[in-house]
């Protein structure tokens, strides 16, 4: 971690510094998350959406950086979930769908763009009904369906 932190300091114009410290971040969160260390999992994984998120306002919306930065979002709302902080995770899912919605207008209807929409609307209706928003919940399940309907068209029926 301290390396990547130092590597990130000393060469601030390489590329790879910064997206090697979210990684390195997100390592450190999932381990402390592992332990029930959730108050310090989302110190780590808080640290990382930051860092995502000036990654994006510098790489004008590379279609990676996107994804990643949504997933980073994701993460956070796990642990703010887990750790009861509903409302916390429910803004994290909300910008990751929005970050979603971005990648699916930049890259246009590929499979992992919709799956990725697909799993964020997941993310989004649970939490909207666990907060007590019905109506929101059923938006985003009905929205999914959608989705799923057009991940169809690509990869064919799913048996199971």
């Amino acid at each position: 971690m301290a390396v990547a932190r130092e590597l990130s300091a000393r060469d601030p114009d390489d590329p790879q510094a910064l997206p090697d410290l979210v990684a390195c971040l997100e390592k450190l969160a999932q381990a402390h998350r592992a332990e029930g260390d959730l108050d310090t999992a989302i110190g780590a994984y808080r640290e990382a959406v930051q860092i995502a998120r000036r990654l994006l306002e510098t790489r004008n919306e590379e279609a990676q950086t996107l994804r990643d930065f949504s997933m980073s979002l994701m993460r956070l709302g796990h642990v703010y979930r887990e750790a009861g902080v509903f409302e916390h995770a429910r803004d994290a899912y909300e910008e990751g769908l929005a970050l979603d919605r971005r990648l699916l207008n930049i890259v246009g209807e590929l499979p992992q763009s919709l799956r990725d929409l697909e799993t964020s609307l997941r993310h989004v209706a649970e939490i909207r009904e666990q907060l007590g928003d019905d109506a929101g919940a059923a938006a985003a399940r009905a929205e999914r369906v959608a989705i799923g309907e057009r991940l169809v068209s690509f990869e064919g029926p799913q048996e199971g």
